[in-house]
């Protein structure tokens, strides 16, 4: 059990690992830092595409492996479902 870090009397259960009696006095509130960050954290962008198709054991070993490296799951270039359409031959 964390003890306030202000008054070292209560059990320490709000933000800044401060008790509700200090948490609740706004002056006492500034003197500490916030202990985690708020917010949630913006994932990198996928560094590259995959052909593999979606709900393969391939796809899902590519987005574990994206999770790991804290990268955005899908990337704008990643092969559809049903797989990628034919290039058109030019001529």
């Amino acid at each position: 059990m964390e003890l306030c870090c202000h008054c070292g009397h209560r059990r320490a259960t709000r933000p800044r690992q401060l008790c509700w009696r200090c948490y609740g006095t706004r002056r006492v509130r500034m003197l500490y830092a916030l202990t985690k960050p708020r917010g949630r954290r913006r994932a990198r962008p996928a560094t590259h595409p995959t052909d593999a198709l979606p709900g393969s054991l391939e796809k899902i070993l590519v987005l574990m492996r994206r999770a790991e490296l804290r990268q955005d799951l899908w990337h704008p270039d990643d092969a559809p479902f049903g797989g990628r359409p034919p290039l058109e031959q030019a001529g």
